[in-house]
């Protein structure tokens, strides 16, 4: 498999290879122009990227690995500082799908370093990374305006390394969506900017694991805000979880910084934090509906003055005492149990909870999350909206996905996962790895299609005309008479 730990800093027996347009002919993609709609395919492994494209909206440029090639058509940066692996430019509707990233050198950076190295950067309208795996390198940064499907794991060297960190002007709306993040060194979702505009993001069923806890020091998993007002943000349906005892951040952090932001709302999220959802700053409109938070500390928390909209939310914390959030008054702090949720009929108890997440570009891989703070060793998983009978299937644990492959055949029965503490792949360049089996897992599952063609049918035999076929009469079931 690729970026086996093994290997890690050996250099690779072959020189770089260039990218080449399958099957022949090569091509330096920031110097010939391709027309919109070119899929260009990876061959051999590469160490950096530089890519000025342009397609457009009915037809962007694909840049994929060859068929047949996937396991390596990766690209490895080495050591993890300089410029970024993939540097997109001033590209514009170039999609980055199913590409393997990863700096094989990558070493803890200086923790007090302020320098953002990343795996991915650049471009603008329309660019778009989608299924691709980072893995022990750096983060996503701004340029892309949809982020979907990506496994980032162990993305960064120090605190201000993150798994996404993005800004918006607010002409089009960016997407960040399904996208797994698991230990990342900094932040998972670090929405902020000195200067730099937070308006429109769409922040939808992502899975957050663990945010700077490899530094020693948790981190917020979503941050929004910065030197500029929040504007026209919806944080939606995602799953965050913390480890119990160690978490010092936020599940989500809103308003930082600026002393007056505009509309927000945080819909459905699960939440599993020493501290649920921070507000910093004010909003003019924030809603804060139908999410489930299970806390070491609080719940919620505001500054100010002014109250969000509030409602149905189950919230629970782990001492113990009662389902609780807080409203810092600034003088005093007031203290209330949630009795809205209790007569809601919302259970704050989050139990085993599982979470299914198809995949819109590719209809034969399914993200599962689950929440099992009981320890069971196998949660079940319905799969039959998505498989039918005699399915193959192969099962990856996110934390450890090149080493962790098992396939298992749908029978109809719902399927059992194995949540037994296992093992986690190492977070390179750190001393030690968390791991959150059995509490919490992320699988990821694809659907192993069968290609080979099935033997055409003989043909019939040809019947002479007016020749009688005999007929076997015990076949005969029954005669119907129309009258």
């Amino acid at each position: 498999m690729p970026f086996n730990d093994d290997l890690r800093g050996q250099p690779f027996s072959d020189p770089p290879v260039n990218i080449s347009i399958y099957p022949e002919g090569a091509a330096v993609l920031y110097e010939e122009q391709f027309e919109p709609g070119a899929t260009l395919e990876l061959r051999g492994r590469h160490d950096r990227l530089r890519i000025n494209q342009r397609g457009d909206l009915n037809n962007p440029i694909r840049i994929v690995c060859a068929e047949g090639d996937e396991e390596w058509g990766n690209i490895d940066g080495g050591e993890n500082t300089g410029p970024p692996i993939i540097d997109l430019m001033d590209s514009r509707h170039v999609h980055l799908i199913g590409l393997h990233i990863t700096s094989s050198g990558k070493r803890r950076t200086d923790p007090d370093e302020t320098g953002r190295h990343k795996a991915i950067e650049g471009g603008g309208i329309g660019c778009k990374v989608i299924n691709c795996v980072l893995y022990n390198t750096g983060g996503i940064g701004g340029g892309p305006f949809e982020a979907y499907g990506n496994l980032l794991y162990a993305c960064g060297g120090n605190t201000q390394e993150h798994g996404i960190y993005w800004q918006n002007d607010g002409e089009d709306p960016k997407l960040i969506e399904s996208n797994i993040i698991i230990n990342p060194s900094g932040y998972g979702l670090h929405l902020f900017g000195s200067e730099g505009e937070l308006v429109g993001f769409h922040v939808i069923a992502n899975t957050i694991v663990n945010p700077g806890l490899v530094e020693g020091n948790m981190q917020s998993s979503i941050l929004v805000g910065g030197g500029q007002p929040v504007d026209m943000v919806s944080i939606t349906d995602n799953a965050i979880y913390q480890m119990p005892e160690v978490a010092q951040g936020s599940g989500i952090r809103l308003g930082y910084k600026h002393e007056q932001n505009m509309a927000l709302e945080v819909l459905r999220n699960t939440i599993v934090a020493n501290n649920g959802i921070k507000v910093d700053k004010p909003f003019r409109a924030l809603t804060v509906s139908n999410n489930h938070t299970t806390a070491d500390n609080y719940c919620m928390v505001w500054e100010g003055d002014w109250t969000p909209s509030w409602e149905y939310n189950a919230v629970a914390t782990r001492r113990g005492d009662g389902a609780v959030y807080r409203r810092n008054t600034g003088e005093g702090r007031e203290e209330w149990t949630a009795v809205m949720a209790e007569e809601a009929g919302i259970d704050p108890d989050i139990g085993t909870r599982v979470i299914t997440r198809p995949n819109k570009y590719d209809p034969d891989r399914l993200d599962v999350i689950v929440f099992n703070p009981e320890g069971h060793a196998s949660v079940d998983v319905n799969l039959g909206h998505w498989l039918k009978d005699f399915d193959k299937i192969e099962i990856r644990r996110a934390d450890n996905y090149y080493e962790s492959a098992s396939e298992a055949m749908f029978m109809g029965d719902p399927l059992g996962l194995n949540m037994r503490h296992g093992i986690v792949a190492r977070v390179a360049g750190y001393p030690k790895t968390p791991n959150t089996w059995p509490q919490f897992g992320v699988f990821i599952l694809r659907r192993i299609v069968d290609d080979t063609v099935p033997p055409e049918p003989p043909d019939p035999p040809e019947v002479p005309e007016g020749r009688l076929i005999p007929i076997d009469a015990s076949k005969i079931i029954g005669i119907m008479v129309r009258e």
